[in-house]
């Protein structure tokens, strides 16, 4: 008999190793209402689904396409009861966990300057292309951001013509607040400088004042943007403003 019984208790141990290693401690199975099944680890739960890694890449799968949500080597669970908990105004959302520590990106933007046009007494809205590299620390709902800027002043606004070319250089340090998911402000201060056949430099407070934020990590990112005052070494100010868009890694 234990001739019989010592082949079966081999194979059975076998069988359940390599059940026990089709699938890594902490990946789930989701089921979606397509009949397809995705097996990975969630990274994020956001605002329209779960952040799911798997063997092939990165998908984001909206609670509205579940099915059925499981951890492997748990009984399933109706996602009924999974989403809204992701959902919950009770305790810190997903998205601000996802948001914390260094983040640094790569812009570019618009910015207008008003001002005289020359010689002339006339105003002038002057508009350059930046190049701009934020640098991001969060603590989830609060961060502070850094943002280099490079840039050349290409035209008139007013009248279309070519203005004297003028490099603009800058540094805006800011603190930012996020006020929901995808929606958030900030306040700070810019210095900066331009130059051409003089150099002019100041600085003066900034604000950001539309900062959206959009992608399956809120990699996107669309921001408003105000320096005002706007004070020079020569003692003639003027505002600021500019119209960006950045990537964050």
């Amino acid at each position: 008999m234990h001739r019989l019984v010592l082949p079966a208790l081999g194979a059975i141990v076998v069988c359940w190793s390599t059940v026990a290693g089709a699938a890594e401690p902490g990946e789930v199975v989701i089921t979606t209402r397509d009949g397809k099944q995705h097996v990975g680890k969630v990274l994020n739960e956001l605002q329209r689904g779960y952040l799911l890694k798997t063997s092939s890449g990165t998908e984001v799968i909206d609670f509205s396409d579940v099915e059925d949500f499981a951890q492997v080597g748990a009984p399933r669970a109706s996602t009924a009861a999974a989403a809204p908990a992701a959902r919950s105004g009770e305790v810190e959302r997903p998205w601000l966990e996802a948001r914390r520590g260094f983040r640094p990106g790569l812009g570019i933007g618009t910015l207008t300057l008003p001002g005289p046009n020359g010689r002339s007494s006339r105003l002038s809205i002057a508009t350059a292309v930046l190049l701009q590299l934020p640098l991001e620390y969060c603590f989830g709902r609060f961060a502070l951001r850094a943002t280099p800027t490079l840039g050349v002043q290409l035209t008139n606004l007013i009248s279309g013509s070519r203005l004297e070319p003028l490099f603009v250089a800058g540094l805006d340090l800011q603190f930012r607040l996020s006020l929901a998911e995808h929606f958030g402000v900030g306040l700070g201060v810019y210095q900066g400088g331009f130059v051409g056949q003089i150099l002019t430099y100041g600085g003066g407070p900034s604000l950001t004042l539309v900062d959206v934020r959009f992608g399956a990590t809120d990699q996107h990112e669309l921001s408003l943007w105000a320096s005002l005052p706007f004070w020079t070494a020569g003692g003639i100010g003027a505002p600021l403003g500019a119209l960006s868009y950045s990537y964050l890694f």
